[in-house]
């Protein structure tokens, strides 16, 4: 059975490092659009759906725009990325 303690935390941390991420590019993106991507599933099949409606509340409260599987291709390609490389 998964860890669900340790998997939350490690999902919200993800989080964490996209807002230190888009701080970090602030001032360069000035006003054009700018979304985050998470790499969370708000379907209950999927363990990181135990993050969902907090990461989303997080960022959007930030006052940002959020994206979350399937329309988060940035976060999901990424993810693919590390886990198959």
């Amino acid at each position: 059975m998964p860890d669900y303690g340790n998997m939350r935390m490690r999902l919200l941390t993800e989080v964490g490092f996209a807002l230190e991420a888009f701080y970090a590019i602030e001032e360069v993106v000035g006003s054009r659009k700018l979304e985050l991507h998470i790499d969370v599933n708000p379907d209950p099949k999927h363990a990181s759906n135990i993050v969902t409606k907090e990461a989303l509340g997080w960022v959007r409260g930030l006052g940002l725009e959020a994206k979350i599987k399937p329309e988060s291709f940035a976060a999901s390609t990424a993810a693919d990325h590390c886990v198959r490389h």
